[in-house]
């Protein structure tokens, strides 16, 4: 009887502890922003770029890919904003995110996506980045690369709005009030 009374007041102390931690968790009102990691680019025109830094807005969409085959997700939101277009109300970036050691071989992968893109201005809209993508996943929050991310990002490097994969209404609501707040 004694080991279970024993026992039992020790569970209940574990019990209360982890109430305690899970609810002083649950009670944290202020969620941390995401930060844009800093990271040196370049565009398909082969100006070199910092970002955030270099971002030609207050507020940026970017639309970060990982694979080729990503690109009909980017298409989908480009035609629906309608970022083809000559005038264009969004001020936008398209980054390749690949992994560093690909940096040795980047005259060949940029030259392979200068002959898909053949206007300068889209051209200066690609803006690549070789990095380490383990650790840029991790700063963003990611889990991985399956998907397109879209971001809306200050010149500060605060994340404002964060949506993955192709377009849809929903994601696009999110996207379009970080852009105007």
């Amino acid at each position: 009887m004694k080991f279970y009374k024993k026992n039992c007041g020790m569970l209940i102390q574990l019990a209360i502890g982890f109430l305690l931690f899970f609810s002083s968790q649950s009670l944290s009102f202020s969620s941390p922003k995401l930060q844009f990691p800093e990271l040196r680019a370049h565009d398909l025109n082969g100006r070199r770029h910092l970002l955030p830094n270099d971002l030609s807005s207050p507020r940026t969409l970017l639309f970060i890919a990982f694979e080729r085959e990503q690109q009909t997700s980017i298409n989908s939101w480009l035609h629906a904003l309608k970022l083809n277009a000559e005038e264009q109300q969004i001020s936008w970036l398209e980054v390749p995110v690949l992994k560093h050691p690909w940096r040795l071989v980047s005259f060949w992968i940029d030259h392979g996506m200068r002959l898909g893109i053949t206007h300068e201005n889209r051209r200066a809209h690609v803006w690549t980045v070789y990095t380490n993508r383990e650790l840029f996943l991790k700063k963003l929050d990611l889990q991985g690369t399956q998907s397109v991310v879209l971001l809306v990002v200050n010149r500060e490097g605060v994340i404002l709005a964060k949506v993955l994969g192709d377009y849809d209404k929903a994601k696009y609501q999110v996207i379009s009030k970080a852009l105007q707040n």
